[in-house]
């Protein structure tokens, strides 16, 4: 919530014609995160344990949040010569208090409250799953790089869907796929599967 939540919600206001596909690229970094952090994760706890591993890796992470925030600029605010200020002027303002009283706002939040409750499920229980399947840790680390595969994919396609054909055709595909993938994880125990799940999963997440 330090990092994805602020850098979204800022970077958004700086562009207008390939909003998208801009925060596909900013956002792709925690797919990347997700295809090689598991593997290096199994490594660190392997040699120190779980515990220090935490540590270890919670002040990598920290660190390297803390370093990214130095750069960090804020909106274009009232910057007439960005030509976001332009576009945004033109855009529809709403302060909280009104889009309150909008019928699309409580839409988006009984779309995201459904989609978020669920949303951590698969990943939390990738490991126990591949144990339990008896493919071993290992299992569960290569369902995680499926889905770093295709929060990869998802992310960039969805994005560009959504600067071409509007927010609510890209809304609706990643909400498509995001079911399909929950009940392919509901009904599957193959590995080609689950590995399907792990990348349609790994879609609709990401680009939510």
């Amino acid at each position: 919530s330090g990092a994805y939540i602020p850098m979204s919600a800022t970077l958004v206001r700086w562009f207008v014609a390939k909003r998208g596909l801009a925060l596909a690229l900013s956002n792709l970094g925690g797919s990347a995160a997700m295809a090689g952090g598991p593997f290096l994760g199994v490594m660190v706890i392997a040699a120190l344990g779980w515990r220090d591993a935490f540590i270890i890796i919670g002040l990598i992470c920290g660190g390297l949040v803390f370093l990214s925030a130095l750069g960090f600029r804020r909106d274009p605010g009232e910057d007439t010569s960005c030509p976001a200020f332009t576009a945004m002027a033109a855009e529809p303002s709403f302060t909280l208090s009104e889009a309150r009283r909008t019928f699309a706002f409580w839409i988006m939040c009984g779309i995201f409250l459904c989609a978020w409750s669920v949303m951590f499920f698969p990943f939390a229980h990738f490991i126990a799953l591949a144990i339990d399947l008896e493919w071993g840790p290992e299992g569960g680390v290569q369902l995680f790089a499926m889905a770093a595969v295709g929060g990869v994919f998802g992310r960039l396609v969805i994005g560009a869907i959504s600067d071409k054909t509007g927010r609510k055709a890209g809304l609706v595909v990643l909400l498509a796929v995001q079911i399909l993938s929950c009940l392919l994880f509901a009904g599957g125990t193959s590995v080609s599967v689950l590995f399907a799940a792990a990348v349609l999963f790994g879609i609709g997440s990401g680009a939510s």
